[in-house]
């Protein structure tokens, strides 16, 4: 892959940061920490869900 600048093209490797191992890990961490995220706040919906209902059983 190369990158065309209007001062020419770019290699991809000569541009990148990151190797492919160090981009792999970067991805997993970046997929677990939006799937504990997401499941928190979820969880936290569900459990005012509850609450609500159980007030209302108790009227």
């Amino acid at each position: 892959m190369k990158v065309v600048t209007p001062y020419g093209e770019i290699p991809w490797n000569e541009l990148s940061r990151l190797n492919n191992d160090e981009m792999k890990e970067l991805m997993i961490d970046v997929v677990n920490r939006t799937d504990r995220y997401l499941g928190a706040i979820l969880v936290t919906k569900k459990a005012r869900r509850r609450s609500k209902r159980s007030r209302r059983m108790t009227r």
